[in-house]
C-alpha cells in the first residue's frame, strides 16, 4: 500500500446530491496542512506554478479540474476525489455552460455546515433544493460579487465588507422550473459513484434512439425543441450536450436527466409532455415596423449616443444583419456618430486652446511647454503641437481671457 504525502480526509457527502466539490475539499486540506489553497496548489500542482507568471495569477480552478484530480488523488492516495467534480460526465457533457464563474450559497445550507456542494458551481443551478430559495451570488450588506475562482482560505464571509454569510437575508422562494433543474443535476451528481463512465458514442445513441424517435421527423424535432440546424448537424457527429440544452430536451421529453446520461437507453420511454418547454418566439415584424421602432429610438434617445448595437439590439438584430437589412439607416448612424465626434473634437480643441491663452498671458510669453502643461493639469499629445502654436499666436493678439479649466 502505498503512503500517502498528505493527510487524507474522506470527502463529505460522496454518493449523495449534497456532495462538497473539489474547491471545498481542497480548503479543508489546506487548513489541516496550515497553509492557503493558493499556496498547496502551487506546491503539490507544479503545472500550475508555470503557467502562473510570477505567482501572482490566481490558477483557474475550474478549468484544470482534471489536473488537479489527478495531482490530489495521487498525494492523497485516494480513489474518489473525481466524484467531486462533473468529471464522470466529461464524454456527454461539454464544458460550456457548465460551471459558473460566480459563487452561489444558501445562507440555511451554511448554518448546518459549512462546506460548498457541487451542485452550486453547477451553472443552471439557482437555487437549493432542499430549502426552495434562490441561491445568492451578491454580499447582501455591499452587494460585492464574489468569483468562483477565489482562492481565499475562507469563504464564509465577504472579502469586502466582513459580512457573514450564514446571517438570515430575505427569502427568495424557487421557481418550480428553478427547481425541477436543481432536483435533477443533484440525482445526476448522486449517481456519479454509483455508474460506470459513459463514452462518447453514448451521445449518438440518445439522439437516435431516444430523441428523434419521439417525434414523425427530424424536421419536427427541431421545430419541437427549437434547436438549429447547427445542433442537429453536431449532435449526429457525436458531440457533446450542453447541459442547459439537454435540460431544456429532458423537460420536453419529460425524461430524467440522470437516465438519459448514465442509464439503461432501452428503458427510456419519452413522452411529449403538454409543457411547451421551447424558447418564446421573437414577434415578427414587418420592413416598415422596424423602421417605425427604429425612427422611435433615434427620436427617444433625448440626447443619448446611440451605436449601431445598441439600435440593432433594439429591434432583435445583430448588428452584421443590421447592416445587411438596412443599409441606408446603418449609414446614416455611422454618420451620426461621426459628426458627434468631431464636434466633441471641436469643443474639445476650442477649451484647450482658450485654457493656454489665459495662462500664456499671465505668465509671459517665454513660458514654456512643461510649464504649461503643469499649471493647466492638462496631458499633451503629439497632434495638440499644432494647438499650442496657435495658442502662442492667439495669446500674442487677443485681450486677456479668464482661465478655464
Amino acid at each position: 500500500m502505498n503512503r500517502s504525502k498528505l493527510l487524507r480526509p474522506a470527502p463529505i457527502g460522496v454518493g449523495t446530491g449534497g456532495v462538497q466539490s473539489i474547491r471545498s475539499y481542497i480548503r479543508d486540506l489546506a487548513m489541516l496542512h496550515y497553509v492557503t489553497p493558493l499556496q498547496l496548489i502551487w506546491e503539490c500542482v507544479p503545472s500550475t506554478r508555470r503557467q502562473d507568471k510570477a505567482r501572482k495569477i490566481v490558477p483557474h480552478w475550474l478549468r484544470n479540474t482534471e489536473v488537479l484530480v489527478d495531482a490530489f488523488e495521487a498525494l492523497t492516495v485516494r480513489s474518489d476525489l473525481r466524484y467531486l467534480t462533473l468529471l464522470p460526465w466529461r464524454n456527454v457533457l461539454s464544458s460550456i455552460g457548465l460551471i459558473t464563474n460566480r459563487q452561489r450559497w444558501c445562507p440555511d445550507c451554511l448554518r448546518e455546515s459549512p462546506h460548498e456542494p457541487l451542485l452550486w458551481t453547477v451553472g443552471p443551478v439557482i437555487c437549493c433544493p432542499v430549502h426552495e430559495r434562490a441561491l445568492l451570488t451578491e454580499c447582501p450588506k455591499c452587494h460585492f460579487v464574489p468569483s468562483a475562482q477565489s482562492t481565499r482560505p475562507s469563504w464564509l464571509n465577504c472579502s469586502r465588507c466582513g459580512h457573514d454569510y450564514t446571517q438570515g437575508t430575505s427569502f427568495v422562494p424557487a421557481q418550480e422550473h428553478d427547481l425541477w433543474v436543481a432536483k435533477q443535476v443533484s440525482e445526476l451528481i448522486a449517481r456519479g459513484s454509483q455508474l460506470s463512465e459513459p463514452g462518447r458514442e453514448r451521445v449518438v445513441r440518445v439522439w437516435n434512439e431516444v430523441i428523434f424517435p419521439a417525434f414523425p421527423s427530424k424536421a419536427d424535432a427541431r421545430r419541437k425543441l427549437d434547436l438549429s440546424n447547427p445542433v442537429v448537424d453536431l449532435a449526429q457527429r457525436g458531440h457533446r450536450f450542453t447541459l442547459p440544452l439537454l435540460l431544456g430536451i429532458c423537460r420536453r421529453l419529460t425524461l430524467n436527466l440522470a437516465d438519459v446520461v448514465a442509464g439503461d437507453i432501452t428503458l427510456l420511454r419519452p413522452q411529449l409532455s403538454a409543457e411547451e418547454y421551447t424558447l418564446p418566439k421573437r414577434k415578427v415584424l414587418t420592413r416598415d415596423q422596424l423602421l417605425g421602432k427604429i425612427h422611435e429610438e433615434l427620436a427617444g434617445s433625448k440626447g443619448r449616443s446611440h451605436t449601431m448595437r445598441s439600435i440593432a439590439k433594439s429591434v432583435g438584430f445583430s448588428t452584421k444583419r443590421f447592416r445587411m437589412d438596412f443599409p441606408d439607416q446603418a449609414a446614416a448612424l455611422v454618420r451620426r456618430r461621426e459628426a458627434e465626434r468631431r464636434k466633441k473634437s471641436q469643443l474639445r480643441r476650442a477649451n484647450f486652446i482658450n485654457t493656454l491663452v489665459a495662462i500664456i498671458q499671465r505668465e509671459g510669453p517665454e513660458v514654456s511647454d512643461g510649464q504649461l502643461r503643469r499649471e493647466s493639469g492638462l496631458s499633451f499629445f503629439p497632434h495638440m503641437r499644432a494647438w499650442v502654436q496657435e495658442a502662442r499666436a492667439r495669446a500674442a493678439s487677443q485681450p486677456e481671457l479668464p482661465l478655464q479649466f
